[in-house]
């Protein structure tokens, strides 16, 4: 449950509609990278994370574009499919990010160093 509250429902639930409705999946993970503000733990690499895989998405939209001649509705079921793919990708990234956050901050600190008197 600590692993859910730190990552955050509204994150969770953003990729999980974007992971089965790819006409909203491209909305949905530019909406979750927006969310990732909220994140509790590891922030900067749960961003870190989200960056990449827009900037994954936004090429595969520039590719898709000058590809060939194609009509919107073509273009947008292309950027929808790789977005849907992506989403369940940053599910388990997301996770596996915050987990490692969440373990690495509850292991106690090492014992202070005191040298033999």
């Amino acid at each position: 449950m600590r692993l859910i509250e730190a990552v955050t429902p509204g994150l969770l639930i953003c990729l999980a509609i974007g992971g089965f409705i790819y006409v909203l999946a491209p909305v949905t993970l530019a909406l979750a990278y927006a969310l990732s503000s909220r994140v509790a733990v590891a922030q900067q690499q749960v961003k870190r994370a989200f960056l990449a895989a827009l900037g994954l998405l936004g090429f595969i939209a520039l590719f898709a574009g000058l590809a060939g001649d194609i009509f919107f509705s073509d273009w947008w079921r292309i950027l929808g499919l790789w977005a849907v793919f992506i989403s369940w990708v940053m599910v388990v990234v997301v996770i596996g990010i915050v987990a490692s956050a969440l373990r690495s901050s509850a292991a106690p600190p090492p014992p202070p160093y005191r040298p033999w008197s």
